[in-house]
């Protein structure tokens, strides 16, 4: 993305870009990590919101709206 992230979003999915550092997910499954610490991503998925602001993580956004994140590296 322009923002500086680095996303990875396996098909099926559905997804919308919303600007150049924001996501939304509703199901799929998505990783995404951060090369600059100044760089900076937000995706919404379900009612969660998750800012990335340095680390590397998955995320599975399901039908039914149940969202499971994984922190890679950083916390």
């Amino acid at each position: 993305m322009s923002g500086g992230a680095i996303v990875s979003i396996a098909a099926p999915a559905s997804f919308s870009i919303l600007d150049a550092s924001t996501l939304e997910l509703t199901t799929g499954k998505l990783t995404a990590r951060l090369p600059e610490h100044d760089d900076e991503l937000t995706v919404h998925a379900g009612e969660m919101e998750v800012r990335d602001l340095g680390m590397g993580f998955g995320l599975t956004a399901e039908e039914d709206g149940r969202v499971n994140v994984a922190v890679f590296n950083g916390s």
